[in-house]
């Protein structure tokens, strides 16, 4: 379903729009209307399990690929008559469509680079200065990383959406930004 299609079944109460991104990321820009679900907490939230089977649900994410997760998972308890916004956030933005927006955050993707480069580069330090078993921090990314490359799915980045930065949570937020200036 294209950004425009669910705009206008969003605005004729046709569907129900579930956004399945991080707390932080929805806070940043999100649909009127739009339900924020994050996938992590999708099959225990009470607004999933009272949906009624046959009410149309048009899924969004950043890009596609967590609304494909949250669909699979749907299925799974019944809910079918799911749908899968085409493009996410980025495509109903692009479209210059009708958004809520709110603090800027730095993405999951952004995060996840930082978190492996960092991760690499003490496996590397500790391997060359302490001791050469520390050289397998470097490997256990790189396989990480060859993994989510072939997979389409990323460990790394599921943890970090379920750090207290990316759901909102004020202390943290504040210990980011201060970070970041």
């Amino acid at each position: 379903m294209s950004p425009q299609e669910t705009s206008s079944a969003l605005g004729k109460n046709q569907v129900v729009v579930i956004d399945v991104r991080t707390p932080a990321e929805f806070t940043a820009a999100n649909i009127e209307g739009a339900k924020n679900v994050p996938l992590d907490k999708l099959m225990e939230d009470p607004f999933i399990t009272d949906l009624d089977a046959k009410q149309k649900v048009v899924l969004i994410c950043s890009a596609g690929k967590r609304a494909a997760q949250a669909k699979t998972q749907l299925a799974s308890i019944g809910l079918e008559n799911t749908e899968i916004m085409a493009g996410g956030m980025e495509a109903w933005q692009a479209a210059e469509l009708a958004c809520n927006t709110g603090e800027e955050i730095m993405s999951l993707d952004c995060q996840m680079r930082i978190a492996a480069g960092f991760m690499i580069i003490v496996g590397t330090m500790l391997g060359v200065f302490a001791h050469p078993g520390f050289f397998a921090i470097t490997m256990v990314v790189g396989l990480g990383l060859i993994y989510s490359g072939v997979t389409d799915t990323c460990a790394m980045a599921n943890l970090l959406a379920k750090m207290p930065w990316n759901n909102n949570c004020p202390k943290a937020c504040k210990i980011i930004k201060a970070l970041t200036k």
